[in-house]
């Protein structure tokens, strides 16, 4: 019981929260004020903020662990 709290509470950490909210106001931002910056839809600028933070996770990871 305690370890399925743990796991899910590890699923989405508050600091991971606030840096996919920073790379969409910095995408969005971005869109706003370059015109070769296209984005369909928010809800394509949510996935990939989520994406780049997915990325960039997996970047830190590979470099802590070699």
């Amino acid at each position: 019981m305690a370890d399925a709290r743990k796991a899910r509470r590890r699923l989405i950490r508050p600091i991971d929260l606030v840096d996919v909210l920073v790379y969409l106001i910095v995408l969005e931002l971005f869109v706003q004020f370059f015109p070769s910056v296209v984005s369909e839809s928010f809800l394509v600028s949510v996935i990939t903020a989520v994406l780049m933070k997915i990325a960039l996770e997996i970047v830190v990871t590979a470099k802590t662990a070699s």
